[in-house]
């Protein structure tokens, strides 16, 4: 009988696990959304973002999704909890929301009191009202566009924060966070579906 060549062991079975980590990988770039554009400015204070993109699921579902208020924390981690508020005078959803971001040297707390509503295009647009946020004022507006199987999110907003922060190290830090939401709003609603996904097939 031959005798066993231990470091081909080894080496066959580092062959494998690259091989499974790589399949891993691919499968995950192919599962992962895609960020086509995320670009903020900033100015006098007021942030300006524009981004753009590729979620792997149906405008439909993305649409459900981003409409209502308790899948909010999950999208973006930074929201730590939103709360229905009476409707506004004409119907539109109004809500509370709370958020909380950090730093290296300092945590600061905010929230925002904001109105969504869609306009004849199908946009959805959000208001937050200056009076009752810690902003001078916010406006987002996600467009929603079919792709095939997939939806395109286009997202304009414009914040302008009323909270205290540490100069210039604070508007780097902002923009970065801003610019790092595209990802991240993506990546959420696509970590909701999964979720779902996988807690129907283990009730199955």
């Amino acid at each position: 009988m031959n005798a066993i060549n231990h470091n081909s062991l080894s080496n066959g079975r580092a062959i494998v696990y690259t091989i499974a980590t790589l399949a891993i990988i691919m499968v995950a770039r192919v599962n992962a959304a895609e960020v086509t554009q995320s670009k903020v400015t900033h100015d006098n204070g007021r942030f300006v973002v524009h981004s753009s993109i590729l979620i792997r699921l149906p405008a439909s579902r993305v649409r459900e999704i981003l409409t209502n208020h308790e899948n909010l924390p999950r999208i973006n981690p930074n929201i730590k909890h939103a709360s229905l508020l009476t409707p506004s005078h004409n119907g539109d959803t109004r809500m509370r929301l709370e958020s909380r971001v950090c730093t290296l040297f300092v945590c600061v707390n905010y929230q925002w009191v904001q109105t969504v509503t869609t306009n004849s295009s199908g946009d959805i647009l959000t208001y937050f009202d200056p009076s009752m946020s810690d902003f001078r004022e916010g406006w987002v507006r996600y467009r929603i566009t079919a792709e095939g199987k997939n939806t395109r999110l286009t997202t304009q907003a414009v914040l302008e924060p009323d909270f205290w922060f540490p100069p210039v190290i604070g508007s780097v830090f902002i923009k970065k966070k801003l610019s790092a939401e595209a990802f991240n709003t993506a990546s959420g609603i696509e970590s909701i579906t999964a979720n779902k996904t996988r807690v129907a097939y283990a009730g199955s």
